[in-house]
């Protein structure tokens, strides 16, 4: 068994107040590749535990993109991983925390075709997370709403979270335009 990282984030993910590693890419297994995340606890002092793998179904791609933020109301950040295959339909993966710093089964999304990036935002403040995506080709903006059972019940500041360079862009523009506050 072998894994190769494509994507990388950092974020608290057992509210300890240490950033811990987050590392996306393909998780050979077996005769199945499959996509995957990796997380490294930081252990207080800069430096990173073993890796703890959570693979995705099988015939899932391997993260091109990692974000993460708060979707699910349980006060610990969900992980949401953009996931291009090459096929006709694509989409994004989220891993939602469990509330006490570990995680569930990773919950595949379709998106649009070639889906590269990922971010979380609130768009119609309605006070609950949404998820954006970006294709590559077509330059396809997708939007979520993540359902009531994984959903944020609070907001959170959109400029605090890291977002891949052209979400950055859109969200910039749509801010301008007063469709986001």
């Amino acid at each position: 068994m072998r894994f190769g990282s494509t994507a990388v984030a950092l974020a608290d993910l057992d509210n300890d107040g240490d950033l811990d590693l987050i590392g996306g890419g393909l998780y050979e297994n077996g005769s199945i590749d499959n996509g995957a995340v990796t997380i490294r606890r930081n252990n207080g002092s800069g430096t990173f535990g073993s890796a703890e793998i959570i693979l995705f179904d099988n015939f899932v791609s391997q993260p091109k993109e990692i974000t993460t933020g708060f979707l699910n109301g349980d006060a610990f950040p969900d992980i949401v991983a953009a996931v291009p295959s090459g096929r006709a339909i694509e989409g994004f993966v989220v891993v939602n925390s469990n509330g006490s710093g570990g995680f569930n089964t990773p919950i595949y999304y379709e998106a649009s075709q070639q889906t590269f990036d990922v971010a979380i935002v609130e768009l119609d403040k309605d006070g609950h997370a949404d998820v954006i995506t970006l294709a590559n080709s077509s330059a396809a903006v997708t939007v979520h709403k993540i359902s009531a059972m994984v959903r944020s019940k609070c907001c959170h500041d959109m400029r605090s979270h890291r977002f891949p360079m052209r979400l950055k862009v859109l969200i910039q523009i749509m801010t301008a335009m007063s469709i986001l506050s």
